[in-house]
């Protein structure tokens, strides 16, 4: 139910839903009797991928853990270096209380608790996705940890963290690279959240597990698996400016295989900030989506996961240029996305292996209104197609891991070499990765790990990547984290081959070929402190140093009858840096409060210019009231933005007024399976058409059937 609030850097996990703490071979039989929670949300919410472990296990010691963790299955007494039991998740539905006890993977492609990971993770839980009404990855994230910021756009919603941009954030589904950026950033409103189990994310330079983009974090998109049993799930909201969701999953597993069927479809209306003139703020779009899969136990030690999804949004717009022409905007996008991961584990080693393909196709449609000097129709279909291998050997106090990615990407589109010609690009990747997990200690609890990487990129050539980080735990409940580390991104397509001309403004933009990869050192120093059973309190310090930022300048004037030609450079130089701290108190069990703060100093080098959009001052909270044996559920949630540059000349600022959101949900369980909510988003209309271009207040309500 708590959030697990605490940074740090990260890579991604190799297979979907990775087991609990990495184990021996399954258990072979029936599992254990589900213990699901009480009626209302809790029992559907409760679910973490079958990776759970006992609640008792957040403060004990390692050998306590383990006589304690009756949800786990222990093979014959395995142990990691650290002491804490290697186990196979449980099969069955055990109620989440404390994500303390989450075991995650982003940050270390190994599993390990959260709480006494190397490198610490926000865990954002399928509860508190439930409690929170999401639809979406983008509404769950929009008041989430405030390190963590989203903007909106007729592209979609974009993420930042910690001041770092869009493009320099890695998204991943079940470690699994996803495709389709526009404008350098990957839309959240694509992932819907009625198969999402729980999202983990890791800030700083992720680069030295996963490859080009985690310059500045990772964010792992983890889906939910099929429970023994059968579960069905059927969920309907209807709210302002005919906003409409409506989603079903079915999922059911048995002795040696389980499968899931999901789908969805989501639409609304769209809004519009300033009537003054006939451009829209919002778009009105519609999507639906539909996906199903599977795993398999063929044999004792090897599972076989296979799922596939696909997509299809239409969103439309309306702009008008500063010469007043009036445009009818359209985006028709599709993705595909299939992954195959077998895994093979023994006693005290595991192979696993992943084949992932990611589809997507963008139509872009430009129809300028009573005339059609503007028009435009720009088709891009971008695919990668990823092979993962990662071997772990557990080793006296050490776990090794070793691996190798190869990536294939292709590009078409018009706007690539030859401005309104269908042209194709390409690259290929081949990484290798090793990392040692050393446990020198366990009372107190210190953890080592160091992390290489060496990148091949077609495009560029050799990159080599480094990490090391550290932990160490005096007593149980004090852990001290520090993470340094190098993370880099690759030029796009974009701003390798672009090819655009603007006559009527009298410029063409030109890609540079020659661009090196932007390069970050990132420094994380973090405390975690469990002062009593009800309390979370963190705190992180960082510091980003980016170095190689590519940026667009001027690079030949154009003389008369002719454009001028800009292209892409690495000029940049910023620096990022600041303090986060987090709180998470529980007074009474079923009432907690959460809260979060971060201090931000995000300036460009050399001229000491704020980086636009970049607030110094950003909070987040939320008070939750969660009576079980009533099968009610409040929760007020909010975010506080304080002022931002969001234009800068050389002489000048503009600054964006400071803003509060909030927003409110309530739910009744009724009749054990079903449950009736209601909720208001930005509750005090904040927002503006300019600076921030928020949803305006909107209401909502609607009914879910779990079972």
């Amino acid at each position: 139910m708590r959030q697990f609030l605490m940074s740090a850097l990260c890579s991604a996990p190799l297979v979907a839903g990775s087991a609990l703490a990495w184990a021996g071979p399954p258990q072979e039989g029936p599992a254990p009797p589900a213990t699901a929670g009480s009626s209302g949300e809790s029992p559907a919410s409760s679910e973490t991928s079958g990776e759970t472990v006992s609640q008792a296990n957040r403060q004990a010691s390692p050998d306590q853990a383990d006589k304690d963790g009756a949800e786990a299955q222990v093979e014959g007494g395995r142990t990691r270096p650290d002491g804490s039991p290697l186990r196979w998740p449980p099969k069955g539905e055990v109620e989440q209380e404390d994500p303390r006890t989450i075991v995650v993977s982003t940050g270390t492609r190994t599993d390990r608790d959260a709480a006494t990971a190397p490198v610490s993770t926000t865990v954002i839980t399928r509860e508190e996705i439930v409690s929170s009404g999401a639809e979406s990855v983008a509404e769950v994230l929009e008041e989430s940890a405030s390190g963590i910021q989203t903007s909106s756009s007729f592209r979609g919603t974009a993420l930042s963290m910690r001041g770092l941009e869009a493009e320099q954030i890695l998204i991943l589904v079940d470690g699994q690279r996803v495709t389709g950026r526009i404008g350098g950033a990957i839309d959240l409103e694509r992932f819907t959240v009625e198969n999402v189990e729980r999202i983990e994310i890791v800030y700083g330079a992720g680069s030295v597990l996963h490859g080009s983009d985690a310059l500045g974090g990772v964010v792992n998109i983890i889906t939910r698996r099929p429970e023994p049993g059968i579960q069905a799930e059927v969920h309907g909201a209807y709210g302002s400016r005919n906003t409409a969701d409506a989603t079903a999953r079915i999922a059911g597993a048995m002795r040696r295989f389980g499968l899931y069927a999901t789908g969805g479809y989501h639409r609304t209306d769209g809004w519009d900030a300033d009537t003054s003139d006939q451009t829209t703020t919002g778009d009105r779009w519609s999507q639906w989506n539909v996906g199903a899969g599977g795993h398999l136990t063929p044999i004792r030690g090897l599972r076989i996961d296979l799922s596939g999804e696909y997509l299809q949004r239409d969103s439309q717009g309306i702009d008008v240029t500063a010469t007043g022409a009036v445009i009818d905007r359209r985006n028709l996008t599709e993705t595909i996305n299939v992954t195959l991961a077998p895994q093979w584990s023994g006693p005290d080693s595991r192979l696993r292996v992943a084949l992932h393909y990611n589809y997507f196709r963008d139509q872009f449609r430009q129809d300028q209104r009573g005339d059609d000097q503007l028009d435009r129709y720009e088709p891009t279909r971008d695919q990668i197609a990823q092979l993962q291998v990662q071997y772990d050997q557990m080793a006296g106090k050490h776990v090794f891991s070793t691996g190798a990615d190869v990536q294939l990407e292709w590009l078409e589109t018009t706007r690539v070499l030859e401005e309104g010609v269908l042209a194709e690009v390409e690259r290929q990747r081949i990484a290798i990765f090793v990392q040692d997990e050393w446990t020198p200690t366990v009372s107190p609890r210190v953890v080592v790990l160091p992390s290489l990487r060496l990148d091949y990129d077609t495009q560029f050539g050799l990159y080599p990547t480094g990490r090391l980080a550290l932990l160490v735990a005096p007593i149980d409940t004090l852990t001290f984290r520090v993470a340094y580390g190098r993370g880099y991104r690759a030029p796009s397509f974009r701003e390798l081959y672009l090819a655009f001309a603007n006559p009527g403004v009298g410029y063409r933009v030109a890609g540079n070929p020659s661009l090196r990869p932007e390069q970050a050192w990132t420094l994380d120093l973090g405390v975690s402190w469990l002062p009593t059973k009800w309390a979370t309190l963190s705190a992180t310090v960082f510091d980003n140093q980016l170095r190689d930022l590519i940026t667009v300048d001027l690079a030949s004037e154009g003389s008369v009858d002719q454009l001028d030609v800009f292209s892409y450079i690495n000029v940049g130089s910023a620096v990022t840096r600041g303090a986060e701290a987090t709180a998470s108190i529980s007074p009474l069990p079923y009432l907690e409060f959460r809260g979060s703060y971060t201090y931000l100093i995000a300036r460009e080098h050399g001229t000491d210019r704020p980086l636009p959009g970049r607030t110094p001052h950003q909070g987040s909270f939320a008070a939750e009231f969660d009576k079980r044996n009533w099968g009610t559920r409040l929760l007020v949630r909010g975010r506080v933005t304080g002022r931002r540059p969001f234009s800068v000349g050389e002489d000048e600022f503009q600054f964006a007024d400071p803003f509060v959101s909030l927003d409110m949900r309530v739910s009744q369980s009724f009749l054990r399976y079903f449950t009736a909510f209601f909720g208001i988003d930005n509750i005090v209309g904040a927002g503006d058409a300019l600076t921030n271009p928020l949803v305006p207040r909107s209401f909502y309500g609607g009914l879910t059937f779990r079972y």
